[in-house]
């Protein structure tokens, strides 16, 4: 377990060994984003780059955006737009932070 930043909020980060993973959270997943608790769960056995962006993805889109379009499919396009062009680098450095984190756990 240890913290990261999100928009400056703490969020948990869990690396958990394939089958304690499966035991407390079930399926087969390689990870999951609880956005209310602010806590990212990772089944470090399936954990790759791609999985830390897409959780670390999740985490950002929980946060309300400033657009406010009438049309909701404009206001979900233009949501999405401004996540990634405000957060996109910082959500990559995060999200191999993550994975080097999770690395060192394991070793």
């Amino acid at each position: 377990m240890f913290k990261i930043k999100i928009r400056g909020d703490r969020w948990t980060v869990f690396a958990f060994e394939h089958d304690e993973f499966v035991r407390r959270f079930g399926g087969d997943m390689a990870a999951f984003t609880d956005a209310s608790n602010r806590q990212i769960f990772f089944n470090v056995d399936d954990t790759d780059l791609e999985t830390c962006r897409h959780e670390v993805f999740h985490a950002f889109a929980t946060y309300p955006s400033s657009v406010g379009p009438s049309n909701v499919n404009s206001l979900n396009e233009e949501h999405w737009a401004e996540t990634f062009c405000r957060y996109a680098v910082p959500m990559m450095s995060l999200a191999r932070s993550i994975l080097r984190r999770i690395r060192r756990l394991e070793g």
